[in-house]
């Protein structure tokens, strides 16, 4: 598929354009700006802990392998 303009730069910002009005009011925005701790331990949590919490989970249970190592 050949990349022009359009797929490649108007179309992501125009996606997360939609994405942001559609999950955020101005208050929201708003609050995180009043309060930018409480969004960076939300983000810090979803980014590092839960992924970590689900590792340790998965090494902690006898699972197979999903794929056959090569």
């Amino acid at each position: 598929m050949e990349s022009n303009i359009l797929t490649a730069l108007f179309l992501p910002i125009g996606l997360a354009a939609i994405m942001v009005g559609m999950g955020l009011t101005l208050d929201d925005i708003r609050r995180v700006v009043v309060y930018p701790k409480a969004a960076a331990v939300g983000v810090v949590g979803q980014v590092v802990f839960l992924p970590l919490l689900g590792f340790l989970i998965a090494s902690m249970l006898p699972l197979e392998a999903a794929l056959p190592s090569a």
